[in-house]
């Protein structure tokens, strides 16, 4: 992940993370030769957790309350293609 693009986040910042997923092949044999698959990319929309401490992943949350989080998502750094910030209309407090 390249860190300039996470540099002017703050937490709680909503983000949008586009990555890289983990992905299992069409049950079945495959040839060793030619073998080739479409990588499994999705975007993921939550509260940038910048304090959760969690080395080598981004950590998103669905839902906040007061002292609280439900809804933690992991995401591998080496695995985010992208970071962009949203810029609601009104922001939780």
């Amino acid at each position: 992940m390249n860190k300039s693009a996470t540099s002017g986040l703050r937490n709680w910042d909503l983000v949008v993370v586009e990555w890289v997923d983990a992905w299992d092949a069409e049950a079945g044999w495959h040839n060793i030769d030619g073998y080739t698959e479409t990588p499994c990319v999705v975007r993921t929309v939550g509260y940038w957790w910048a304090n959760a401490k969690v080395d080598g992943y981004v950590v998103l949350v669905a839902t906040r309350g007061v002292g609280q989080v439900s809804q933690v998502t992991h995401i591998p750094e080496g695995m985010i293609k992208s970071v962009t910030k949203l810029h609601p209309r009104s922001k939780p407090k």
